[in-house]
């Protein structure tokens, strides 16, 4: 699955469903102003639309390094987001 991912995102020229996945990438790149040298960090699956849209997708579209954490303990947490000088974290409400 994420090589295909990865290949709608670099391929030329462009598919149909690249158009969209790129798209999607790009406003929300330009909405939360990401960079190739963000460090975003998930605890939200890769199969929610957070984890995969601000987190994956953003990472695989611009280059960013992605952390995937699953213990969503605010300590642990906490402590991701100080030593890894993470710039996004991508949370569901």
């Amino acid at each position: 699955m994420i090589l295909a991912i990865l290949l709608l995102l670099v391929m030329a020229p462009p598919v149909p469903g690249q158009v969209k996945v790129t798209a999607a990438a790009d406003s929300i790149a330009e909405s939360l102003e990401v960079k190739a040298e963000d460090r975003i960090l998930t605890t939200v699956p890769l199969f929610h639309s957070y984890g995969f849209d601000f987190g994956l997708l953003l990472a695989m579209r611009y280059g960013g390094t992605l952390f995937l954490e699953d213990e969503v303990a605010p300590n642990r947490v906490q402590k991701i987001l100080r030593e890894q000088e993470i710039g996004l974290l991508p949370a569901t409400p």
